[in-house]
Formats: structure tokens, C-alpha cells, sequence
């Protein structure tokens, strides 16, 4: 899983209103770094996840942009993730 990294951003407000989405978005990927951008209150991750494809060490690491989508049980999300 080491060459599977992805970077993503996730809005302060996803965090501060939905910390159950963030925990299953984290519970499928290691972070290993986290910036916060001020000028637009999102944090930008970079983590490693089998959801992410594989990138030569050499490339730049791929941003992807993460999909939350309720089921009807309002229980469980379906989570995606699409390279831009």
C-alpha cells in the first residue's frame, strides 16, 4: 500500500458537522500529512489507501476528490473516491 497515495480536501465544515463521514472517510487510508489552508478553511490530507492507485515514487502524488453518499438507512455512506 505504500505507493497508493492520494491527496483530497476536506472543508472545516465537513468535519465540524459531520464527524461520523470523517471518520469513515479516515478509517480507510493512513494520513501521513495534514495542512490546513486558512484563506479557504479546509484541510488538504495526503495518505496512503488501497482506494488510491499506485504512483512511482517519482510522480507527483494525484489529488482525488472524495463522493459521500447517504443510503436510504441513513445508517451507512458510500464513500468514493474519483482522481480529478
Amino acid at each position: 500500500m505504500q505507493n497508493r497515495r492520494g491527496r483530497f480536501k476536506v472543508s472545516a465544515q465537513l468535519i465540524h458537522d459531520a464527524p461520523d463521514v470523517m471518520m469513515q472517510i479516515m478509517g480507510k487510508m493512513v494520513v501521513v500529512r495534514c495542512e490546513h489552508h486558512f484563506d479557504t478553511d479546509s484541510f488538504e490530507y495526503v495518505a496512503l489507501s488501497p482506494f488510491f492507485r499506485e504512483v512511482p515514487q517519482y510522480e507527483v502524488t494525484p489529488e482525488y476528490t472524495i463522493t459521500v453518499t447517504q443510503t436510504s438507512c441513513s445508517v451507512t455512506n458510500l464513500i468514493e473516491f474519483h482522481a480529478k
